[in-house]
């Protein structure tokens, strides 16, 4: 991933990674129960993204910052490497798995 040099920024981009992948999970190729819960990561996820803004603007950093990391040309390559790959987003959802289940998981 490329590096913003801001801890807020650099997780805000490793959220955004999870996301491409629980988006893929919403194909239409998979089964409804796959759809939905990719649905229900991508809002959780989402959430996690924008919790993170507050403490970047608080240290001084513009919204602007963030709509154009996340979604500029070098978040781009990445995100276009990843879905030409069946392999490395395979491995991303492996990755992200265990903290999307963590925020869905309710102490008992």
């Amino acid at each position: 991933l490329p590096d913003a040099a801001d801890r807020h920024l650099d997780a805000m981009a490793r959220y955004q990674v999870c996301n491409w992948a629980t988006v893929n999970q919403q194909n239409e190729v998979n089964d409804q129960r796959t759809r939905v819960a990719g649905a229900m990561a991508t809002a959780g996820v989402t959430l996690a993204i924008v919790f993170l803004r507050q403490p970047f603007t608080s240290q001084g950093g513009k919204p602007e910052r963030i709509e154009a990391f996340l979604t500029g040309t070098p978040m781009d390559v990445v995100f276009q490497q990843v879905v030409k790959d069946a392999d490395l987003m395979t491995h991303i959802e492996q990755r992200c798995q265990p903290l999307i289940t963590e925020m869905f998981t309710f102490p008992q």
